[in-house]
C-alpha cells in the first residue's frame, strides 16, 4: 500500500508529464497552423499569377 508522500510524489509526477505534453501539443498545433497559412498564402500568390498570366480573374 502506498504512503500518502508517495501518492503526493505520484500525482506531481504525473502533472508534471501531463504539461508536458499540453506544450508539446500545442506546439504541434502552433507548427501546423503556421504551415497551413503559409501553404494558403502560397496557393493564393499562384492563382494571383495565373490570373495575371492569363488575363482571368479568379474570385478569392
Amino acid at each position: 500500500m502506498s504512503t500518502l508522500g508517495e501518492l503526493a510524489i505520484k500525482l506531481r509526477l504525473d502533472s508534471v508529464e501531463f504539461q508536458q505534453g499540453l506544450t508539446r501539443a500545442e506546439h504541434k498545433a502552433r507548427k501546423f497552423a503556421d504551415r497551413a497559412v503559409q501553404y494558403l498564402d502560397n496557393i493564393e500568390k499562384t492563382a494571383k499569377n495565373i490570373n495575371n498570366a492569363t488575363q482571368f480573374e479568379f474570385r478569392i
